[in-house]
């Protein structure tokens, strides 16, 4: 009963963490600058739930691919949101915003051939994939890190 609780709460739990950034970006987008945040947040969360929407609709799992398409649509925003704010050189982005999208347009471009092939084993390695990429999603969040001891404040 328990793992059938979790089954259905984990997709409604899934969507509520990707809208935890709204306020950054409602803030991002209020004061018109990205102040110090860093763009590895948005970058990984766009390929994290692209590769996931996918695996979802590859083994035909609704919970899967409905709450990554709604992280999808709304981490498509945040970095649209992000970049329109971002200065041209920043020291608080890793990387620039050129190589954070040809990122995350590469995985995006790896992850649909894998689908469209005749592998069998495509599934397991956009899954393996979406593993990776979810490790640094979650873990992106340091990459300010830096920032935050520097000036004391979060």
């Amino acid at each position: 009963m328990f793992v059938a609780l979790c089954g259905k709460l984990a997709p409604v739990a899934a969507v509520v963490v990707f809208t935890s950034s709204v306020p950054t970006i409602r803030q991002i987008i209020g004061d018109r600058s990205v102040a110090s945040y860093p763009l590895l947040p948005y970058s990984s969360m766009v390929a994290n739930t692209f590769l996931w929407v996918a695996y979802g609709l590859l083994k035909d799992e609704p919970k899967i691919w409905l709450a990554n398409g709604i992280g999808l649509l709304l981490s498509l925003w945040y970095v649209y949101s992000f970049i329109r704010f971002a200065p041209k050189e920043s020291p608080t982005l890793p990387g620039s915003v050129l190589q954070h999208l040809r990122t995350v347009g590469a995985v995006m471009t790896v992850t649909t051939l894998l689908a469209l092939s005749p592998f069998q084993s495509a599934v397991n390695w956009i899954g393996t994939m979406g593993v990776i990429f979810c490790v640094a999603m979650f873990a992106s969040p340091l990459s300010a890190l830096k920032v935050v001891l520097r000036t004391k404040s979060a």
